[in-house]
């Protein structure tokens, strides 16, 4: 079986090039994928199942030229390489990069290629009292050289830590060497081409604000949020309607940090797996039995997770009780896969920014949009 995975993926290769990169690659019915940038496929598949050569090439979209430049772009063709590990290894041949340490302090400083933040404020409507309204805002960051052209990914973070939404771009935290601004890294890790580049929206969520629950929070991210995003940038969202939200649930990922990974849990998993697929858990859980449960009913329903990545600092008091979270999820929703689409990968640290930023980086590398 492995020796004809590789027979066949060499094969689609050199149509491929005989083609100049024109013509489509031809698999026989055990692959049956669309065109992929197969030059390292031939010594991935000889060590793996078929599954998982199947799932990989089907979701990778890149040209079949094979010299790229160091930022992933074809030097034939001018096409970027999306990346798609296959156990830990591209097909443009770029290994993980999944960090037990913290990243290094100079991917915060200011980079020549910089991405952009929009604020916006809007009055939404309170769930919890009709007829009236509450002030809020988020921020929208696109990365470097974002194309309107093409279509971006979303990463929605619940935030409002000491009231405000700016904790992963534009304010001021804390990290080992000085205060240093999340968007840097961003830009700098997208702007390299490290990670898959996508859109950031932060949202305005401080517990002490009036309205602040998970249902006012789904509601505003269906009602303001996604409409928003939908209208006024390239996203896989056709519009802000919920028909496109939900049909392009794979597209949209939520996450969030301490509290505010607790509202993650309550707000992301429990009310928005219709329009959402992805989720990252930095340094918190909340009321995990009820939550592992609804979405064992939701992946029944066709609404399974396609990706789950969770994050801890090492040396945090919490660590075992997320750690037993993420196993509890695990067990119990089929859709979620240890090793392969759940990820566990705690950072050494405390519970502190550098610790989240490096998990940011570890969960843009592996999620597979």
């Amino acid at each position: 079986m492995r020796k004809n995975i590789t027979l066949i993926l060499a094969l689609s290769l050199m149509l491929a090039l005989s083609a100049c990169g024109t013509a489509s690659a031809e698999f026989s019915e055990e692959i049956d994928t669309a065109p992929v940038f197969a030059a390292n496929y031939e010594a991935i598949a000889a060590d793996h199942d078929v599954e998982v050569v199947r799932a990989r090439a089907n979701d990778v979209r890149v040209c079949l030229h094979e010299s790229h430049d160091e930022l992933g772009n074809c030097v034939n063709c001018g096409m970027q390489v999306k990346h798609d590990y296959v156990a830990g290894v591209c097909a443009c041949g770029r290994k993980l990069d999944i960090r037990e340490d913290p990243i290094p302090h100079d991917w915060f400083n200011e980079q020549e290629q910089q991405g952009h933040v929009e604020s916006i404020c809007y009055a939404a409507d309170l769930v919890a009292s009709p007829g009236k309204t509450r002030n809020t805002y988020m921020s929208v960051y696109t990365p470097p050289q974002y194309d309107s052209s093409k279509k971006y990914n979303v990463l929605l973070f619940i935030d409002g830590d000491y009231s405000r939404d700016a904790g992963w771009l534009t304010a001021k935290e804390w990290v080992p060497g000085g205060y240093v601004r999340g968007k840097n890294m961003f830009d700098h890790i997208m702007g390299q081409n490290l990670v898959d580049p996508c859109i950031i929206v932060t949202t305005f969520q401080a517990h002490e604000i009036v309205g602040s629950t998970p249902e006012q929070l789904s509601f505003e991210i269906r009602n303001y949020v996604l409409p928003y995003v939908a209208e006024n940038y390239s996203t896989y969202m056709a519009d802000g309607s919920y028909e496109a939200q939900c049909a392009a649930r794979e597209h949209l990922c939520i996450g969030g940090l301490s509290n505010y990974s607790m509202y993650m849990w309550r707000t992301g998993m429990m009310l928005c797996t219709d329009i959402c697929a992805n989720f990252i858990s930095l340094s918190g859980t909340s009321n995990v039995i009820n939550t592992v449960d609804h979405l064992h009913e939701e992946e029944l329903a066709g609404n399974g997770i396609r990706f789950f990545f969770m994050s801890v600092g090492t040396y945090e008091s919490r660590y075992s009780s997320d750690a037993n979270s993420f196993h509890k999820l695990v067990e119990v929703c089929d859709s979620a896969v240890d090793g392969e689409n759940a990820h566990f990968c705690p950072v050494n640290g405390q519970h502190e920014w550098i610790v989240w930023f490096t998990s940011a980086y570890n969960a843009l590398q592996l999620i597979q949009w």
